[in-house]
């Protein structure tokens, strides 16, 4: 190449460097970082990279610290087949046809549950590089695949082991999915629910072998599953055939298959039994307490529903009779499930066949995460509720990105590297909260920079989806922290960041909140050590009462319950916890009591921000006429249990510190409302004025600025067992008009 030809260019070059440090010097700031994430993080339907459901993409088999609690994994794999060839393509097309799937608009009504914003972190891992050459490489590939896989770190408390949902492929990955199974689970047996036209047992040895041939084949995986102990032999733990209407080659194909410990349901019997008759059927051999493992060839379903597959029979179910049998069987323990033998190449334009695919895999989903919540304990309705709302108040999409562990705090959900907190030291004055209205964040005034010293604390804020816990979790995220949420109302699941972790929980249940307590440890990899309880009643959803003799003990018990109980056992698991960090630091106790002096403590231990703060309220420090179960509630709170657990966390942790906050009336839109009607309203105006100092309501953000200070150790080191009153100056309140009528 001739130089005098790069002359033109090099002005431009320049040009071109010297302007390059525009963005690539940025320091992005949380609050920039979240606001690109609301303009441009939202995929539709027909938008974004092809993952299942516009799920996270993971490239699991190079990530192995990669945790999650359902891993999807495609097998692009047929050349084990023995007819139609193309189930190689059957990843990539079920993956397209999941794209009207999506996390934010996913909740299942038959279920009661949005599979993909609940307690599973679910993963598109992609696929499996499999060699299309050679059938013994093959194999062993997708099993150690499947066995690195399976043998994962879990995201939740709920499951120990990951589920790993294949995408196919032909049904020969079975056989190296049964094997990474027991790997996993060792000698528990392990049944199979196998949905198919096809038995599927056949001994390879019976097809034509002149010539000899691989037993490995899509015909007799499970043969040699049962030949290899994969499957239960006993006979009271069968395995189960659904669907089956193929040709055989004599009545011994039958007698084998019952030999090999299966029992069978044919596609004709639904004609006679009903669905109904097929799921009680199946849950009757197969039990809620067995493992099982679920297996669907999409040839169950009859050609017309189904015609892109590689052996299509006649006679099949309908996708309708099918998804209803898969959502009668939703009460099996699966510990894993494939979809294969999907071959687009044959199906018409409609995309029929990966649509009914797409959709299977939806409803075994949203089952393994309904059977999770089950196991937890929190199967009623009441707690299962997940349609969620899909725009926080500014109207912006958030999708869920998954939480990360503090190893992954400066890399975003795609991995690449960001500005975060360490970066970027988050102070009070760039504090912006989108929750708040934008007319609020535009008029804030700065204020100095506090150096908080909070970033990559983990924090529990129970109550999170409230008005004011949103809040909350939001400084705690622009701080730099990493979150868990606790919220009984999965409705309220409506803010996502990749350092907030949501987990539905009921506080007044001390081992269902055991168990979420450990689920944060286990997504951030650290204890918390900072736990702010803004999980209450919120007076305005109590029956207020003219005198205390029209309330009933019922309801005086259940505010009592949830404020007073649910704080109580929050704050206890939050000091076992700092208790056993502190033992696993290796201190000794030198004091009375199990106490431990400063000096015992190791110095990164005692740098540690530690600190339980409690929202009580203005009705502890001066009651409410009406709701005395409120105002008992929160005075009991925040003075007798803050002054009593002060020492006591003292005596575990010198730097322990336990504080309650008691806001007066809060600026909140709720507030605002009951402000603007014109009786009652007008009532609350005028006390919240009159009896105040400065004549306004409590700023929201104000309440989540003082959980950050009260939570710094660098600034609040001395302040213990106190109670902080956020309440404008307020002295007292109204009770009678000037015509001596009662204001309440």
């Amino acid at each position: 190449m001739r130089f005098d030809r790069l002359l033109p260019v090099l002005p431009l070059a320049g040009l071109t460097l010297g302007c390059n440090h525009h963005h690539d010097d940025k320091k992005w700031t949380a609050e920039e970082l979240a606001e690109l994430e609301a303009k441009w993080g939202f995929d539709w339907a027909f938008g974004g990279i092809g993952t299942f459901a516009h799920l996270n993409h993971v490239k699991c088999l190079t990530e192995p610290t990669e945790p999650y609690d359902i891993a999807i994994i495609g097998a692009p794999f047929d050349t084990a087949v023995t007819y139609r060839p193309g189930a190689r393509f059957g990843p990539r097309s079920i993956r397209h046809a999941s794209g009207r799937q999506h996390s934010l608009r996913g909740y299942n009504p038959r279920a009661d549950i949005n599979p993909y914003q609940n307690w599973a972190k679910i993963v598109d891992c992609g696929d499996i590089p499999i060699t299309p050459i050679d059938n013994d490489i093959a194999q062993k590939q997708m099993t150690q695949a499947l066995e690195q896989l399976g043998m994962r770190r879990t995201v939740s408390s709920i499951s120990s082991k990951p589920k790993l949902f294949t995408l196919g492929g032909d049904h020969s990955l079975t056989l190296p999915a049964l094997r990474a199974l027991k790997k996993v689970y060792g000698d528990r047996e392990i049944q199979v629910l196998h949905f198919d036209a096809h038995l599927d047992t056949w001994n390879p040895h019976a097809y034509p072998s002149y010539w000899g041939t691989t037993p490995f084949n899509h015909g007799s995986m499970f043969w040699l599953a049962n030949q290899e102990g994969l499957l239960s032999n006993s006979s009271s733990h069968p395995s189960v055939h659904a669907g089956l209407r193929t040709r055989l080659t004599g009545i011994k194909d039958n007698e084998d298959d019952t030999a090999q410990n299966w029992i069978r349901f044919s596609a004709d019997d639904i004609d006679k039994i009903g669905t109904q008759g097929i799921i009680d059927g199946i849950m009757k051999i197969l039990g809620t307490e067995n493992l099982v493992y679920l297996s669907v060839d999409i040839d169950v379903l009859d050609p017309a529903f189904a015609p892109g597959t590689g052996t299509p029979e006649p006679g099949g179910w309908s996708t309708r009779e099918f998804i209803n049998i898969l959502r009668g069987i939703e009460g099996l323990d699966l510990v894993g499930a494939d979809v294969v033998e999907v071959s687009p190449i044959y199906q018409g334009a409609g995309e029929e066949t990966t649509f009914a695919a797409a959709q299977v895999v939806y409803e075994i989903l949203t089952s393994m995460v309904k059977r999770g919540l089950q196991d937890l304990g929190r199967s009623d309705k009441a707690n299962l509720r997940e349609e969620t709302r899909m725009t926080d108040q500014q109207g912006s999409f958030s999708t869920w990105r998954g939480g990360h562990t503090l190893n992954q705090y400066k890399r975003g959900a795609s991995g690449k590297e960001v500005a975060s907190a360490k970066q970027t030291p988050i102070t009070l004055a760039n504090l912006t909260c989108p929750l708040i209205s934008a007319t609020k964040s535009q008029h804030r005034t700065p204020i100095m920079d506090l150096g908080l010293d909070l970033q990559g604390d983990v924090v529990v804020v129970t109550g999170a989806g409230g008005q004011i816990g949103q809040v909350i979790v939001e400084a705690f995220l622009s701080a730099g922290c990493f979150v868990g949420g606790f919220e009984i109302d999965k409705s309220k699941f409506v803010k996502q960041h990749e350092n907030l972790f949501w987990v539905p929980v009921d506080t007044t249940d001390e081992e269902a909140m055991n168990l979420a307590w450990k689920s944060v440890e286990e997504r951030f990899n650290a204890t918390p050590t900072v736990c702010v309880c803004a999980a209450a009643v919120d007076l305005s959803f109590i029956e207020h009462h003219s005198s205390i003799t029209k309330m009933t003990t019922s309801q005086f018990r259940r505010t009592l319950d949830i404020n007073t109980t649910g704080t109580f056992i929050t704050a206890k698991i939050w000091l076992q916890h700092v208790e056993m960090m502190v033992k696993n630091s290796g201190a000794n106790p030198n004091g009375i009591n199990g106490s431990h002096s400063s000096t015992e403590i190791p110095p990164k231990s005692k740098e540690k921000n530690i600190s339980l703060i409690i929202i009580g309220s203005e009705a502890g420090d001066f009651g409410v006429v009406g709701n005395p179960d409120y105002a008992a509630s929160k005075a009991a709170v925040q003075f007798g249990l803050v002054l009593s657990l002060a020492p006591d966390a003292a005596r575990i942790h010198p730097s322990a510190r336990v504080n309650s906050i008691s806001p007066g009336a809060v600026d909140t839109k709720r507030f605002s409302a009951e402000c603007a009607e014109d009786s009652s309203g007008a009532v609350r105006w005028i006390e919240s004025e009159a009896t105040v100092a400065q004549k306004k309501a409590v700023d929201v953000e104000g309440i989540a600025k003082m959980c950050l200070v009260l939570a710094s150790e660098k600034w609040s080191p001395s302040v213990t067992g106190q109670n902080v009153r956020l309440n404008g100056g307020k002295s007292g309140k109204l009770f009678w008009n000037k015509d001596g009528n009662a204001l309440w």
